[in-house]
């Protein structure tokens, strides 16, 4: 997908990694036109709408029936008011789904209610949401201590003066956050050449790439020999004939959640070579020591 003139020269404001905690204007607005197209589609009945609201007013949000109103265009602009309203956060926003794809036999087909579900998850991925239905369970798709380990690896990187490090991990951060077109590959690029770039700083490797410089590194902070084996297996799955690094490569089916997994990784280690290089006095020395 081509990418708009304001992505392209770096305008465009990224937003967060994901979003758990709120709701961006485009989520809800995307949301909402959502449930139009597939629960309140103008061409249903106004006998069907009303007992769609019927069931959302009494049984969800536990208000009396005999507020609604009585024409189609009413009901849905009920319910609108609602939805956009300041007082309705972010998470009665998603109870609202959640209560909508519990109850979807009184709304839709199995079908229909498939294919419902099926946009509303390509909405919630579009617009970097948290959260996913899986199994018919809208859940996280990460937890706090994951951001939190992403943040954390980058505020570390930059109090190290392991520049980067940190830029290499905020550049996977943009890529896989990018609108209209995240860069998932190279997002997964950068996330593991954080990694490379931290051990080669460290032990000043600056050529062989990561299993040259880990080798090194390994003899100071000496690694478990099956954790060091693991990360030069990460590392060889984004850099060897096939891998995502190849200059010529063919379509990958490489999405989210394999970019999302390996930021989140990559951030780990990050955090836990540090560690490990501050007990060996490893760490840049600051230029006021």
């Amino acid at each position: 997908m081509k990418l708009r003139f304001s992505d392209r020269i770096g305008v465009t404001k990224i937003p967060d990694v994901l979003q758990t905690t709120g709701m961006s204007d485009a989520l809800r607005n995307s949301l909402w036109n959502c449930l139009l197209g597939s629960v309140l589609y103008i061409e249903k009945s106004y006998d069907g709408i009303e007992a769609t609201m019927h069931v959302i007013c009494s049984k969800h949000l536990k208000q009396p029936v005999d507020i609604l109103p009585d024409t189609k265009k009413g009901l849905v602009g009920w319910l609108r008011n609602i939805f956009f309203d300041e007082k309705f956060s972010w998470d009665q926003v998603y109870n609202l789904i959640e209560f909508i794809t519990d109850s979807w036999p009184y709304y839709m087909s199995a079908k229909e209610f498939d294919t419902f579900r099926n946009e509303i998850n390509e909405i919630l991925e579009e617009e970097m949401s948290g959260y996913r239905f899986i199994g018919g369970i809208l859940s996280p798709i990460t937890n706090p201590d994951e951001i939190k380990s992403v943040s954390s690896a980058i505020e570390a990187a930059d109090a190290q003066q392991l520049y980067g490090t940190k830029k290499h991990l905020e550049t996977a951060i943009v890529l896989i956050s990018q609108k209209p077109a995240p860069d998932h590959c190279n997002s997964i690029k950068e996330s593991i050449s954080a990694v490379e770039s931290l051990a080669k700083q460290l032990t000043g490797e600056a050529s062989g790439g990561l299993e040259k410089a880990l080798a090194k590194l390994d003899s100071i902070v000496k690694f478990h020999g099956g954790f060091k084996a693991g990360l030069l297996s990460l590392y060889g799955y984004t850099s060897d004939e096939d891998g995502i690094r190849h200059a010529i490569l063919e379509e990958k089916d490489i999405g989210f959640d394999e970019a999302k997994f390996m930021l989140i990784t990559c951030s780990a280690l990050v955090n836990f070579i540090i560690s490990k290089a501050n007990k060996h006095n490893l760490l840049p020395k600051s230029p006021n020591e």
